[in-house]
């Protein structure tokens, strides 16, 4: 990351800047299911269209403002802007599922191999498939969601630092994680040149 800061009266403010690389983006579907009542067997396929090798950048910006000496109020949003490209080379898995392997013994590994050995090149009948051009289907809202946080720090003693946050994120993107709401608390202890850290967070 590369970061600006400076100081406009009161308020201190600041960007950063991250390269984003990427490593393998797969987006994965299922057919609906094709039942046969006289056999009493049931079919299911299972694709995954990915790439490898992703590459981009995004924008974070910032601002502090200490209302009196041992208080800091700080509001960041990150990845305010990103944009991440994918390699054009895009690749198709397939695992066909039927009554049997639901039923039985293969187990996950099994069916795991048999999905990683079916990769291949994308057909005509594989674009027909997706409906609708591979690589727009496969980069669909694949960036950084835009995340807003809000802290404040107490400084009740010389070395001794008491924080709260609360983030939400602002925009969905599949490259998000599982917490779109963040709570955190935490007290930070100086002591000579160490400091020790004890904090709590919560998805709400």
């Amino acid at each position: 990351p590369a970061s600006y800061g400076t100081a406009t009266g009161p308020i201190s403010w600041g960007v950063t800047g991250h390269y984003l690389g990427g490593g393998t983006l797969e987006r994965t579907w299922m057919t609906d299911p094709r039942i046969n009542l006289a056999e009493r067997d049931i079919l299911v396929e299972y694709y995954g269209l990915q790439t490898e090798g992703g590459s981009g950048f995004s924008l974070d910006f910032g601002a502090a403002y200490q209302p009196i000496h041992s208080v800091t109020i700080s509001g960041v949003v990150t990845s305010a802007y990103s944009h991440l490209s994918w390699s054009d080379d895009l690749r198709i898995r397939q695992l066909s599922l039927s009554r049997e392997d639901f039923d039985d013994s293969e187990g996950f590994d099994g069916l795991l191999d048999r999905y990683e050995e079916s990769e291949r090149e994308i057909s005509d009948e594989d674009e027909e498939l997706i409906g609708e051009p591979p690589e727009r289907f496969l980069e669909a809202e694949s960036q950084l969601p835009s995340t807003a946080t809000l802290g404040v720090a107490w400084q009740p003693l010389g070395s001794t630092y008491l924080v709260g946050s609360y983030s939400h994120d602002l925009t969905e993107g599949t490259l998000a994680g599982n917490w779109e709401r963040r709570v955190g608390v935490g007290v930070e202890q100086g002591l000579w040149f160490f400091a020790g850290r004890l904090g709590l967070a919560s998805d709400l």
